[in-house]
């Protein structure tokens, strides 16, 4: 038997009014004026709010194109925002990071956009060919002066070094590699080794003659390769110096006699001449048949 419960229409009213409320789809908060971003649909052009307080600033990148909104933010915290967008380096001097910046401007080049922000602070930039600006250093009004530039290896961390060490420049990579070894230590050795595996041989030249200078222990068996096998006659040449007093120092030589360039043959056979002093060196088939003339 079913059992029907009527209710009064006024409150029935009332139940059909609390259910719409409690099945209703949840609202969007409406965000205050400090915390609203800019709109994009591109993942580059992300805009950062960040509030100090009642300040805050809006960063937008998008296109190389350079959108700051910002008041009173700290130096430093924007500049980091933008570092973190605009894929530089940003360097900030002593005594700057908690200075506040005011300005507002849309769609600006990044450099111009930059000099904007920066109008009351000492600027140096660093640019690199096709690669544009990579670097800035940010000083005190008037600090900048008597400071010059000095090389990226002489003020790098070895860390920047060793990333470095992958850089797509065949020169940047010499460059890191010299600073790695000057500053000694295994990282130095290790640097030289899987240096000798790069494409260019400009960087194995570099490491092999670093190796030299500084009397590294090479693995034999990648000299050995090295001496047989590269495509460059420097490579070859410093590989062949490098076995000299190693047990295979003997067969390199006398392979080397048959090498393309007659610099290593003449040193392959100096080398022989050395290890034979008072006899003709144990030579090749094609020596040992005219020796018989």
């Amino acid at each position: 038997m079913s059992v029907k419960i009527w209710l009064p229409v006024s409150v029935a009213f009332v139940v059909i009014a609390v259910a719409a409320m409690l099945l209703r789809p949840a609202t969007k908060p409406v965000l205050s004026p400090a915390a609203q971003t800019l709109t994009t649909t591109d993942p580059t052009a992300i805009t950062t709010p960040l509030s100090t307080g009642v300040k805050s600033f809006q960063v937008r990148f998008e296109n190389n194109l350079l959108t700051v909104k910002a008041d009173e933010a700290p130096l430093k915290d924007l500049m980091k925002e933008i570092s973190r967008r605009a894929y530089i380096a940003i360097e900030l001097g002593d005594g700057v990071e908690t200075d506040r910046i005011s300005a507002e401007f849309t769609n600006q080049p990044l450099d111009a956009g930059l000099r904007q922000l920066l109008a009351g602070h000492d600027v140096f930039s660093y640019h690199r060919g096709d690669r544009g600006l990579l670097t800035i250093w940010i000083y005190a009004k008037l600090e900048g002066r008597g400071i010059y530039p000095i090389p990226f290896e002489t003020w790098a961390s070895t860390a920047d070094l060793q990333q470095r060490l992958d850089d797509y420049d065949a020169a940047e990579r010499v460059a890191a590699l010299e600073a790695l070894v000057d500053r000694g230590g295994a990282l130095s050795e290790r640097a030289v080794i899987k240096a000798l595996d790069d494409e260019d041989e400009r960087v194995r030249t570099t490491a092999l003659y670093e190796a030299l200078n500084e009397d590294f222990a090479l693995p034999p068996e990648m000299l050995f390769d090295l001496a047989f096998n590269d495509s460059s006659h420097n490579v070859r040449f410093l590989a062949l110096k490098s076995l000299s007093g190693t047990p295979t120092e003997e067969q390199v030589a006398l392979a080397a006699l048959n090498d393309s360039n007659p610099m290593i043959r003449n040193y392959a056979e100096s080398i022989l001449n050395r290890l034979y002093p008072a006899r003709n060196p144990p030579d090749s088939g094609q020596q040992t048949q005219n020796s018989k003339h």
